[in-house]
């Protein structure tokens, strides 16, 4: 499958639509939410620990 840049993900592409979960049990709120752990999301959380902001972790079964 060729793909052009700003076409499809490659992730897409080459693996195809993730399946849709089931959603998480029971109710929560949070003042902040950080989607992914790459550095962005690890520097996020970081420095929202250094302020005491709690935190509340979601964690899918990704690979």
């Amino acid at each position: 499958m060729s793909t052009v840049n700003g076409g499809i993900s490659f992730w897409y592409a080459s693996e195809g639509l993730p399946t849709p979960r089931e959603p998480l049990p029971g109710d929560a709120t949070a003042d902040v939410v950080i989607v992914g752990g790459g550095y962005t999301g690890l520097w996020t959380a970081y420095y929202l620990k250094k302020v005491s902001m709690g935190a509340l972790r979601a964690r899918t079964g990704a690979r």
